[in-house]
């Protein structure tokens, strides 16, 4: 949905970036404990992967310019999702490329 409104309303989606934040940083900061069966750890790594995902399409849609001055809640949260994901990001681009590809 969040990818849909990218294109439909960018400017609005860009003043919202930061409520998105918060709830990006749960999924993304969830831990299982070890008596979670395989679908919860399935379920979770999706989750993540979706995150990941939109976060990457909003951040190359919505050019810096849109943004308010300074540092965002949105553009530290890219940098650490980059930082501390660093597989998972690398992952969902090379599999955005090999969707990009005829």
């Amino acid at each position: 949905m969040v990818s849909r409104l990218i294109t439909i309303a960018p400017e609005e989606t860009a003043r919202r970036l930061d409520d998105l934040t918060d709830q990006y940083r749960k999924i993304m900061s969830v831990v299982l404990k070890d008596t979670a069966v395989r679908h919860e750890f399935e379920r979770a790594d999706e989750a993540k992967k979706s995150v990941v995902k939109v976060s990457l399409e909003l951040n190359k849609a919505i050019s810096i310019d849109v943004l308010a001055g300074g540092r965002t809640k949105w553009q530290s949260f890219v940098e650490d999702l980059k930082k501390d994901h660093a597989g998972l990001v690398k992952q969902v681009e090379a599999e955005s490329k090999d969707k990009d590809r005829p």
